[in-house]
């Protein structure tokens, strides 16, 4: 039966021959049951010869239905469903290998293998252990494994013999990209299996990434009859897509010195004014922090990254470190430690300005810079191990965390010093002290969770924060993505709270007139932090429904169409443009004394140019193919191809004629300016902090006429990322955030007026203020960039962010270099946003960094997989 040169046996003789090895296997057990030891060896060698006659017959039918072509360790596609008349059917036996590898399945049977060894107790067990969907039927199920000799082993169970009636054949719907990063086959109907070669052995791995049904309705014609064999497509919980870590030793080096550094500058600041039992729990906690991290440094088995920068193809194996659980287990107690380490120090070293001197060393200003320090002392513990795969969507939502992780760390030390700077009362003070404690400890908490998230999933840690993978979805990129969704939703949800409580803690003494310029734009800070807290709340509710297409707001309220908040989107923009150049004109044109006309014609261009845009630019959405003459003079209703050089050049019009002028002269005419009253400095200065909502909303504005001309909508069908469309949302949200605090960072610059500059200096402060708008404009067009659809995959937005950051900054390193030089030789600005430039250059090359390497990715590399409308809904091809 195994020979091409034998006659086949028909369908009845065949189940006719199954069924009498069937009466014999089960004439022989019962006999087992009634004889002595010595009998029973002869009887299981007689059961062990009619299993391995039956292994004859399921190889045999392998090769006449299944079509398998060569012997199970060759890598040519061994299992296809190819339709059996369309090829001549090939035994397995055709040539000496294929009978070498028969003769190892027999000699395999007789050692160890006994049917009976599939019990139904392991059946379960591995049944528990998957997390795919079972595709088995009640009577026949294989599992296939990959063992250390690159063989493929097939294990049977169930009852191996069909009936007549079975006619349930297996169709598969075609995917995208295999999960394990090789293409699939061409054909829509093949089964394939490639090995990966970075998976350790005896791992278990399904055959298809996205999808694969086992239907009974749709029936291919052939000459015989199917035996009913099902595949139990099962992956062990601990696959390494979800466990490869990179382990840096520079980024280590970096931390331990700034956390040393850091805490020895607080210590001896601050031995003066708490108390010594107070003293004694922050050194042991300063001191096991560093302990911690050499402990999990010397768990750690580095790979060698030798030749690594010139090898070619750069995948995740190849900067995956040996991590043990217990390294990152440390790492996030050393978080913790330090959160709780910076809480206790604020909270208790807070109120004690008239203790310490105004000068030297030895003064609460030193303590206060060094707490500001924090915020870099926490991005050198995030840099020390991240996921080793770059295109992972949990390590874009990790980024995306700790930009929100430092600004609280600096918020912290500007309550440190708005607690200071005031005289409040015992229940301010004590309101102050608790939100200062609770912020630092929450930075902490927040840093052990991205850590808990790199654990095998069978570790507990992981289970604290994250759903067992595969559960949520069955694709990696969809289930990794909906996870980093869902923890960083949580986050901002979370930490909502004590935004909102700041926020009101900081009105309440700015309408009492109690607050400076630096905290005025704090406030300003916390509000931008609370706009985002809807959307996060939307953002978890809807990964849990999956469905992104629900339009509700609540209380029965539901969002515009795109075409009415273009309308809205429009309107507001003309709106706060002419409200914003109005204020800056009017208070030009009473501090100065000369060309006053200026600020009027200025106000005129204004309107020019909001009627260019409104009406030039109002179907700019509309994708239509007009044939019919067109005029350069007259509005366009319909375009071929969208404007994206006019949009470009009409939005660079509109803000340099905003603000190019305007800003360098309410610099300039600060001495002009009353103390008080409506035209002050301090208004002019809030003025131009409108700016956030005039770039916020022409951005709006371009990114949904760009949505609509490409038909690019959330879940829509056709070739966008239905899943990728929220985390764009998110990533657009943080970094327009980030422009807003560029906004900020301009105004703080212009607040340096009032210090007796060298002219030189005053020019530079006017140029990177001027500069800083630029960086607020690119970081509001990374959300009209990818409404595109040019992120159909995390490795598209891994390469935007980094090529917007390249541009981002080249402005941040000039800016940092101004603040450094006024900080130290004019004592004449706040270290909060050299910090922010600080960090905003470190977090730049950390990108670009990231997107380097990635170039040197195969496009098969995990986690770049398209992800199709019906695998995220799970409906099959036809439902859909």
């Amino acid at each position: 039966a195994m020979s091409n040169n034998q006659p086949k046996k028909p369908a009845r003789s065949l189940t006719n021959k199954r069924s009498s090895i069937g009466d014999a296997i089960e004439r022989i057990k019962q006999q087992k049951q009634q004889n002595d030891s010595k009998e029973t060896e002869n009887l299981d060698k007689e059961l062990d010869e009619c299993y391995i006659e039956i292994d004859e017959q399921d190889i045999d039918d392998s090769n006449r239905y299944l079509q398998v072509e060569g012997p199970p360790h060759q890598d040519n596609n061994p299992f296809s469903t190819d339709d059996v008349e369309s090829k001549p059917k090939q035994s397995i036996s055709s040539n000496g290998s294929q009978s070498s590898w028969l003769d190892r399945v027999k000699e395999k049977r007789k050692s160890s293998i006994r049917r009976n060894s599939l019990s139904k107790s392991q059946s379960e067990k591995q049944s528990k252990v998957s997390k795919f969907p079972t595709l088995t039927d009640n009577k026949w199920s294989s599992t296939m494994a990959i063992n250390k000799d690159d063989q493929y082993n097939i294990r049977h169970s169930g009852n191996p013999f069909p009936k007549e009636s079975d006619d349930i054949k297996p169709t598969i719907k075609p995917s995208h990209s295999n999960e394990f990063g090789y293409p699939p086959e061409n054909s829509n109907n093949t089964l394939n299996l490639t090995r990966n070669p970075s998976l350790e052995s005896n791992t278990k791995v399904p055959l298809k990434s996205t999808s694969i049904d086992i239907q009974s309705a749709e029936t291919v014609s052939t000459p015989e009859k199917r035996p009913n064999m099902f595949l139990d497509l099962t992956v062990e919980p601990g696959n390494p897509i979800y466990t490869m870590i990179c382990f840096s030793d520079g980024w280590f080096m970096i931390a331990i010195f700034c956390h040393v550094g850091m805490f020895a500058v607080l210590l001896s600041v601050a031995q003066k004014v708490i108390s010594s039992s107070q003293f004694f729990v922050i050194l042991i906690l300063s001191i096991l922090v560093p302990l911690l991290l050499l402990s999990s440094r010397f768990c750690v088995k580095r790979k060698s990254r030798r030749g690594l920068r010139s090898k070619e193809n750069l995948l995740p194996e190849d900067e995956k470190d040996d991590v043990p659980p217990k390294a990152v287990y440390m790492l996030s107690l050393a978080c913790i430690l330090e959160g709780l380490a910076l809480a206790i120090f604020a909270a208790s070293a807070s109120g004690y300005s008239s203790v310490l001197g105004s000068t030297g060393f030895y003064t609460q200003d030193t303590m206060i810079q060094a707490l500001r320090f924090a915020s870099i002392t926490l991005l050198a513990f995030h840099r020390i191990a991240r996921p080793a795969n770059r295109v992972d969507p949990m390590r874009t939502m990790m980024e995306l965390e700790v930009v929100s992780i430092c600004w609280d760390a600096l918020d912290g030390s500007t309550i440190f010093e708005l607690i200071d700077g005031q005289v409040l009362s015992d229940a301010s003070l004590n309101s102050a002290q608790f939100l200062m404690a609770f912020w630092y400890l929450s930075v902490g908490v927040r840093m052990t969770m991205l850590f808990l998230t790199m654990l095998p999933p069978l570790e507990y840690g992981y289970k604290l924060v994250l759903f067992q993978p595969l559960q949520m979805s069955k694709q990696p990129t969809v289930d990794r993505t909906m996870q980093g969704l869902r923890i960083r939703s949580l986050v901002i949800i979370v930490m909502s709270f004590a935004e909102f409580y700041a926020a009101g803690f900081r009105i309440n003494l700015w309408s009492l007139g109690q607050l400076n310029s630096l905290q005025q734009e704090m406030c300003i800070k916390n509000i931008l932090f609370l706009s985002s807290v809807y959307s996060a709340y939307s953002m978890r509710i809807n990964t849990l429904k999956r469905d992104w297409n629900d339009r509700e707001i609540g209380f029965g309220f539901y969002y515009p169409d795109r075409e009415k908040q273009l309308v809205w989107l429009r309107l507001g923009f003309i709106i706060v443009y002419i409200i914003q150049g109005v204020i800056l004109s009017v208070i030009l044109i009473n501090v100065t004394t000369e060309h006053q006309n200026v600020w009027v014609a200025n106000i005129g261009t204004d309107l020019i140019l909001v009627a260019i845009f409104y009406f030039y630019y109002f179907h700019c959405y509309n994708h239509q193919v007009d044939n019919s003459p067109r005029s350069f003079i007259f509005p366009r209703r319909n375009f071929i191809i969208f404007p994206g050089i006019s949009v470009v050049s009409i939005s660079v019009l509109l803000l340099v004629n905003l603000y190019a002028a305007r800003v360098p002269a309410i610099f300039y005419n600060y001495n002009n300016m009353a103390n008080s009253g409506a035209i002050t400095y301090q208004n002019a200065i809030l003025s131009v902090n409108i700016s956030i909502l005039v770039i916020a909303l022409l951005a709006g504005y371009w990114s949904i006429s760009y949505m609509i001309f490409k038909k690019e909508f959330t879940a829509s069908p056709g070739n966008y990322n239905a899943i990728h469309d929220p985390t764009i949302s998110m990533v657009a949200l943080s970094t327009q955030i980030e422009g807003a605090l560029d906004v900020l960072s301009c105004t703080q610059l212009l607040a340096l007026a009032s210090l007796p500059l060298p002219s030189s200096m005053r020019g530079a402060v006017v140029l990177f203020s001027l500069l800083e708008l630029i960086n607020a404009a690119q970081s509001f067009g990374l959300q009209v960039i990818l409404s595109g659809g040019h992120d159909d995959t995390p490795m598209d937005l891994v390469k935007w962010k980094a090529f917007l950051r390249m541009f981002r900054g080249l402005i941040d390193f000039g800016t940092f270099v101004l603040r450094v030089v006024l900080w130290i030789q004019y004592n004449a600005v706040s270290s909060v946003f050299l910090i922010k430039n600080l960090y905003n250059l470190l977090n730049t090359v950390a990108q670009v960094e990231r997107s380097v390497g990635l170039e040197r990715y195969p496009k098969q590399t995990l986690f770049t997989e398209f992800v199709s409308p019906p695998d995220w809904y799970g409906m099959s091809k036809e439902s859909w």
